[in-house]
This record gives structure tokens, C-alpha cells and sequence, in this order.
């Protein structure tokens, strides 16, 4: 890898590792390699923020940027102890949108009515159905769940350890469309229905 190359890569995990108001982004991309969870489901975020901050004169196409995150990959695995990705591995890893595309889009006024909110059974029913039909985004919550629960609380000592959850929302999204339809104006109770599947340990 030519230095100058090797020094962009640096310089995006550096931006993605920056712990501002939404936490480390590098950490919970690391978390999710380290558990075995397809990065490609978070391809359009991950599209995205390379795209953004990678120095290019010319934009990047798929390949180029499947070919960022397997750096990504490489890094990640290198810091959790892990052994490298092999040539079959990576030749076989689909860089593709594999994640559901329904996501709830909300119609109501521009501040939302918390009293307007989903009914318990609701809820209920979209935890059933996330828990059903995607059992590998529990899975992860409670992972994600479990690295947290000694580390206290966001903005505390240990803030930049955390895992914000992330890779699950596509799952999520879809759980809650199959219940309350694509769009309305129902404020979605998303933490209330991550409680239910992984709930907070004692």
C-alpha cells in the first residue's frame, strides 16, 4: 500500500473515530466486525461518510469504496486481536444493500406529539416482529447491550467506549413499518421496543 494511501486510510479512521455528540463511529463499526455482523448493512451511512471524507479528485464508485472498507476491515480485525480476512473472504464479502429498505417516515407536526405515540401493543407487536423475523439484530442489541451495561453512561469517564447501537435500525425500521405501516403520524417508540427484546441488566 503506498504511504500517501496508507495515510488517507489513517485520516478516516481518525474522523470516523471522532467521539463527538453521537460517539465513535470507528468503535461501533469495530464492535459489529469483532461480532461476526456484516458491515455491508450499513453500506449507504458507510458510502456516505467515506465519500465525504476521503480526498479523491474524482468520486468513488462501488468498488473503490468496497475496497476502503476491506482497509476498514483490515484495521478493525488488527486492533480486536482477530485474524486477517483471507483472499477467499474477501473475494466472496457482497458489497451490497443488503439491509430491509422500509423505513417509517414520519407526517405529523414538526415537533412530535409524544401523547400521539405508539399503543403498547404496538410496541409489543414490533418487538414480536423484530424478534421473529430478525433474530441476528437482537442478537446484537444484547451484545451491544452487554459491552455497555459496566461502562455507565453516555457522556460519562467512559464515553468514547461505548457502542452507539446502529447496525440494527435497518431491522428495526422494517419491524416497525410491518405493524404501523410506511409513514404516519405516530410517535415510534424505537428505544421502548430495543427495551423489550434486550433488557437493561440489573
Amino acid at each position: 500500500m503506498p504511504f500517501e494511501f496508507e495515510d488517507q486510510v489513517s485520516e478516516l479512521i481518525a474522523e470516523l473515530d471522532y467521539s463527538g455528540r453521537g460517539g465513535s463511529s470507528w468503535h461501533m463499526l469495530k464492535h459489529a466486525e469483532r461480532h461476526g455482523f456484516d458491515l455491508a448493512v450499513l453500506k449507504p451511512y458507510l458510502h456516505a461518510e467515506i465519500t465525504r471524507i476521503w480526498r479523491s479528485d474524482m468520486p468513488l464508485g462501488n468498488e473503490e469504496v468496497r475496497e476502503i472498507v476491506l482497509l476498514l476491515r483490515d484495521r478493525m480485525r488488527l486492533e480486536a486481536f482477530m485474524s486477517p480476512l483471507s483472499e477467499v473472504e474477501r473475494s466472496k464479502w457482497r458489497w451490497a444493500d443488503i439491509a430491509p429498505s422500509r423505513r417509517y417516515q414520519y407526517i405529523g407536526p414538526q415537533v412530535m406529539d409524544e401523547t400521539k405515540k405508539m399503543t403498547h401493543a404496538q410496541t409489543q407487536a414490533a418487538a414480536s416482529c423484530l424478534h421473529d423475523c430478525y433474530p441476528e439484530a437482537v442478537h446484537y442489541l444484547r451484545l451491544v447491550r452487554d459491552h455497555n451495561a459496566p461502562l455507565g453512561f453516555n457522556g460519562g469517564r467512559y464515553d468514547k467506549y461505548i457502542v452507539r447501537q446502529a447496525w440494527h435500525r435497518p431491522f428495526l425500521e422494517d419491524a416497525v413499518c410491518e405493524i404501523v405501516g410506511e409513514q404516519g403520524d405516530l410517535f415510534v417508540a424505537r428505544h421502548e421496543i430495543e427495551w423489550i427484546v434486550a433488557p437493561r441488566l440489573a
